[in-house]
């Protein structure tokens, strides 16, 4: 008589070890979907690096009666993600930065669409020697030598 199994004890200990199977195998599922779903997801995300950007100042100038420095700025048809540009303006052995985008509110300066060429003009009171232009704050699209309008 004491050889009897007592069956609900072993009905419990199967159904927590499928309960525990189970939950582990749906871990194991969400945790592979997530980590596919991350793989594509930066598949999608534009790829375009610094040497890949066409952007670039056709042209500048600066106009000693008005005081404004005037930068002609051509955005490549290639340029994804560029959400501002900064010009760096050497004078006199200092720079200046000078942000067009996201950071210098609605409005005051708009960056040019893909493939749009635009006219800047920024106010300087000495007549600056280069310019830089730099994209997202972190891609150097190269410089030029300023000369008078």
């Amino acid at each position: 008589m004491s050889n009897k199994l007592n069956k609900k004890g072993i009905s419990d200990v199967i159904a927590v070890t499928i309960l525990l199977a189970m939950t582990i195998t749906s871990l194991f599922l969400f945790g592979y979907f997530i980590l596919d779903l991350s793989k594509e997801t930066a598949q999608l995300a534009p790829a375009v690096s610094c040497f890949e950007m066409n952007s670039k100042i056709e042209s500048v100038c600066y106009d000693e009666e008005k005081t404004e420095l005037k930068i002609k700025l051509k955005r490549g048809l290639s340029d994804e993600g560029i959400n501002s540009f900064m010009f760096s303006v050497e004078s006199a052995g200092k720079s200046d930065s000078y942000y067009c985008g996201e950071k210098c509110g609605q409005g005051s300066c708009e960056i040019p669409g893909k493939g749009e060429t635009k006219t800047l003009y920024l106010i300087l009171e000495t007549f600056p020697e280069k310019i830089h232009l730099i994209a997202n704050e972190n891609c150097n699209l190269g410089e030029k030598e300023i000369k008078a309008c």
